[in-house]
């Protein structure tokens, strides 16, 4: 059995198309690659903004004296009283009912939803 091949010269024509197909074919797949990788990436991203009286977790790690590290709880709730430049925010503590000497930076803040 005989395969019949056809072989003709290209044009300069197809010669540049596939020469311009082949050079945006990687480019393509790259970007696809990266706006996959941006939509994973971006699936945890919080919400910085703040609203005063709004009331959110602080992640913090100490963990008092005597409690396990397993075990210890490290969000705690605090309500923003003010914010401050640099994305960050003065709180006061929710448990305790003392504003905290320091500012928290938003990525130790998360919001909690609405019930």
């Amino acid at each position: 059995m005989q395969i019949s091949r056809s072989y003709r010269k290209k044009t300069l024509v197809e010669l540049a198309e596939t020469a311009r197909f082949t050079d945006a074919l990687p480019h393509d797949n790259t970007q696809d690659s990266f706006e996959k990788a941006d939509s994973f990436y971006n699936r945890k991203e919080q919400d910085g903004n703040f609203a005063l009286g709004d009331t959110a977790y602080m992640y913090g790690e100490n963990v008092p004296v005597g409690t396990l590290r397993k075990l210890h709880c490290f969000g705690r709730p605090v309500e923003i009283l003010e914010s401050v430049p640099n994305f960050c925010y003065k709180v006061k503590g929710n448990t305790s009912g003392r504003i905290l000497p320091f500012n928290i930076r938003v990525i130790r803040l998360k919001k909690i939803p609405c019930a």
